[in-house]
């Protein structure tokens, strides 16, 4: 189950299957290969890959998402977002931090003056 997943994601990115395995610390050729005969990788890996595709590991396990990924509320779109982000460099995350802070106003301050009026 874990290779057709890994499979499934890498052709939704359009990444291939050796290049994200080695992006994601495995030793790229051999590991996939033993992914494709059923063996699941070690969990740094198997996290590494889950972090990279912006899944959880029971995802990448059993097609499903976890009660956690879940309850977290985040949609496809949040989703995407952070595996974007998580793929730039910290320059370019400081970059586009800046340019969000930029759009979004800031809260409003509370009201100090101490006067219920």
């Amino acid at each position: 189950m874990f290779y057709d997943q890994y499979i499934l994601l890498c052709q939704q990115k359009g990444e291939r299957p050796y290049a994200v395995a080695a992006k994601c610390g495995a030793c790229s050729n051999s590991a996939v290969n033993q992914w494709k005969r059923g063996s699941t990788p070690k969990q740094p890996i198997l996290q590494n890959i889950a972090d990279y595709f912006g899944v959880s590991i029971d995802y990448l396990l059993t097609g499903k998402d976890s009660p956690t990924a879940q309850a977290a509320g985040l949609s496809e779109e949040d989703r995407e977002l952070i595996t974007l982000y998580q793929q730039l460099s910290p320059q370019q995350q400081d970059f586009l931090l800046t340019q969000l802070r930029a759009l979004v106003p800031p809260p409003a301050a509370p009201d100090t003056s101490g006067s219920d009026q």
